[in-house]
């Protein structure tokens, strides 16, 4: 006990090796940027001023100064960070391969050589971006920067948020093209865009951009049914692909002018609906030819049709275990028919995007299919092998009795029984402990009794 109170003060800094100190940090800055939902060097900066051996040691570890994010605001005007701060961080980072965004809000020329000497800092080191994010991107000068402009051997993702305004695409194109000439390990890329017609998808093929080599492709944006089916045909070693639904031409024009795509590696697509305005995604799989899909989702569709998802099932075979079916004005009867189809789902997501229309709801009908049981299979008759169930409780179509949760207890204890998980995730406005529903008040009672539940309080905060 004496000699422990000789000790000076900061033994502890001296004594840990600086490898754990390294760690620790990278800790600490990690919860930091997810506490605060933005990405600083805040935290980092404060802990380098404790004493000069923090200092070295933070200096030291570039893997603490791969994240390099630069926002810039021309109206007001505001650029984050300072180009002393980004000099500092890329000098920092050594040559490691960094993760890279580039935000650019505005169109005003007001104070324009301070933002240009930090977007030329940036993209001096975009030959080590890991993966680059190119946010709005609007009006920026990017002809500016073509010297600083090149392409990064380490590349792997690539994200570009583009201007809404036709005539300056092709003129951002033919710069940032740069970025990819050669990008030999780029393999996922997406895209956000007002309109994407065909042209400009065959502009950026002049470019060499090189889809063939990508397997996630994630475009955000109106699109034509013949955009559609160009986008595939690019990339047909793509295995997870998000994409619109096509405008709503005609269906005799769609069978005229589609033809099955086979997307043979294709393990996860998602189909984003417009609604009314966009042809429905079940119509568009009967085109696809997808043998390896394992998750599907199916996103603010507006008509369900069985015959063409009946047709995509038979031709593909694929083994679906994770499926998400928002369908407007989706019936109980058409959601049994959905799932009756798939018997290897896992998961089951249910819920619907926010809308102002009446939303499809889950009832009674719905809930006692999936408490069917197979006596001599010991099993459930409607997903079998299902392991989570996801809902929007705004769906329930009575909340005023126990339908549902009854449902949900029965799947979780004969899941229990036979040694299998089964949860339940359920988006909610308002804490479930305090509601007075029997519903949710039974899910609350089967929580404490041990159901694995996770809660959504916003709503829409799941995937």
């Amino acid at each position: 006990m004496v000699h422990l109170k000789t000790l000076y003060a900061d033994w502890v800094i001296c004594r840990v090796p600086p490898d754990i100190w390294r760690h620790i940090f990278g800790l600490s800055d990690e919860e930091f940027r997810v506490v605060q939902g933005v990405k600083s060097y805040a935290t980092i900066m404060r802990l380098s001023h404790v004493c000069s051996c923090w200092r070295g040691i933070i200096n030291g570890a570039p893997e603490l100064w791969t994240q390099v994010d630069v926002h810039i605001d021309s109206w007001t005007p505001h650029v984050a960070p300072k180009k002393e701060m980004l000099s500092h961080i890329l000098e920092n980072s050594r040559n490691t391969p960094l993760t890279m965004s580039f935000e650019a809000l505005g169109n005003s020329s007001d104070k324009l050589d301070r933002v240009l000497e930090v977007a030329e800092l940036f993209f001096g080191a975009v030959n080590r971006a890991k993966h680059l994010d190119l946010i709005d991107t609007c009006r920026f000068p990017f002809q500016k920067l073509e010297a600083e402009i090149q392409a990064s051997p380490v590349l792997e993702s690539l994200s570009i948020s583009l201007p809404y305004h036709d005539d300056h695409i092709v003129s951002i194109v033919s710069v940032l093209s740069r970025l990819w000439q050669p990008a030999p390990l780029l393999r996922s890329f997406a895209l956000t865009i007002g309109q994407l017609p065909l042209h400009h998808v065959k502009f950026l093929e002049t470019q060499a951009f090189p889809f063939r080599q990508l397997t996630s492709l994630n475009v955000s944006s109106a699109i034509t049914v013949d955009t559609f089916r160009y986008l595939l045909r690019l990339t047909p070693f793509v295995t997870t692909a998000t994409l619109p639904a096509p405008s709503n031409d005609p269906r005799s024009h769609i069978a005229v002018t589609m033809e099955d795509m086979d997307l043979p590696r294709l393990k996860e697509l998602t189909l984003r609906s417009a609604g009314t305005t966009s042809v429905d995604s079940t119509y568009l799989l009967k085109f696809v030819n997808s043998p390896s899909l394992t998750t599907l989702r199916l996103i603010n569709d507006h008509g369900w049709t069985p015959l063409s998802f009946r047709s995509f099932l038979e031709k593909s075979r694929p083994c679906i275990e994770h499926l998400r079916l928002d369908i407007l004005r989706s019936t109980d009867n058409e959601r049994i028919a959905c799932v009756r189809l798939l018997p290897f789902l896992r998961t089951l997501d249910l819920r619907t995007e926010p809308r102002t229309r009446t939303q499809p709801e889950i009832g009674s009908a719905f809930c006692a299919a999936m408490r069917e049981w197979n006596a001599s299979t010991q099993a459930f008759v409607l997903c079998p092998t299902l392991e989570m169930l996801t809902i929007d409780h705004t769906n329930l179509c009575d909340t005023t009795g126990t339908v549902f949760a009854d449902m949900v207890e029965d799947r979780w204890r004969r899941s229990l029984a036979a040694g299998k998980t089964f949860k339940l995730q359920m988006a909610t406005r308002r804490d479930i402990r305090l509601d007075t529903s029997q519903e949710r008040r039974r899910i609350y009672e089967l929580m404490r009794l041990g159901l694995d539940v996770t809660l959504s309080m916003s709503g829409w905060t799941f995937d």
